[in-house]
């Protein structure tokens, strides 16, 4: 049962926050923020669905589910902020450019609000019980496509960092997001999407670490 699954998804976000809040606190980086925040906004997530058989269909497991769909609004978009930061962090040139900055600027204004009418206003919530999960989830599809469309610059992102910093984890995790979150969606297999998240956020976080690396060892070599 699935039931049994979230703790460890539980514990698992732990541990990327406690790594994540290390480098949120050394990193000068604003890509470093967004992430952290992205961990806190997975924290809550399983644990709300965790919870959500001991706190029964209702009021306060509405509301809580609704702080979620608000968090996934609002803070998915800024992938596309992650994905600029990492470029940024590679020491591409083109990446300066004032268009460039604009369109991801742009691009990510415009998932926000694409975000916030087809996966908020204009869906309603239904209560579901999944394999021992109590929750609640979108009237129109439990999967988001503002994910999708803010997935797309970091896969892009992931093959630069590649090319230009030797670290293929990202783009090879990418692809295995890829097929995991496909599979979880047209299986529709919750627990599947809710794993597929935390590994995602754990490359993230890797890729955090690797380019921090990247940067001590530019300063030390400047110096």
């Amino acid at each position: 049962m699935d039931i049994l699954l979230y703790p460890l998804f539980v514990l698992g976000c732990m541990v990327l926050f406690f790594f994540c809040f290390r480098y949120f606190q050394e990193s000068p980086f604003w890509g470093t923020a967004w992430v952290f925040f992205l961990v806190i906004t997975l924290v809550y997530d399983n644990l709300v669905l965790f919870l959500g058989r001991w706190i029964g269909f209702g009021e306060t497991l509405e509301m809580l589910s609704m702080i979620r769909y608000l968090l996934h609004v609002f803070l998915v978009p800024t992938l596309v902020f992650v994905s600029l930061d990492f470029l940024r962090r590679t020491g591409a040139r083109w990446v300066e450019s004032v268009t460039v900055q604009l369109l991801f600027h742009l691009y990510t204004l415009i998932l926000t609000i694409i975000s916030v009418f087809h996966d908020f206003l204009w869906v309603q919530m239904e209560a579901i019980s999944i394999n021992g999960i109590d929750r609640y989830i979108t009237s129109e599809s439990p999967f988001s496509i503002t994910f999708v469309l803010a997935f797309v610059p970091m896969i892009v992102t992931s093959f630069v960092i590649w090319r230009r910093m030797e670290w293929p984890i990202l783009f090879f995790g990418c692809m295995f997001v890829t097929l995991l979150g496909a599979v979880s969606f047209f299986t529709e297999y919750y627990a599947l999407g809710s794993f597929t998240e935390l590994i995602f956020l754990a490359i993230l976080v890797l890729t955090e670490y690797k380019l921090k690396q990247e940067d001590y060892t530019s300063d030390l070599f400047e110096a």
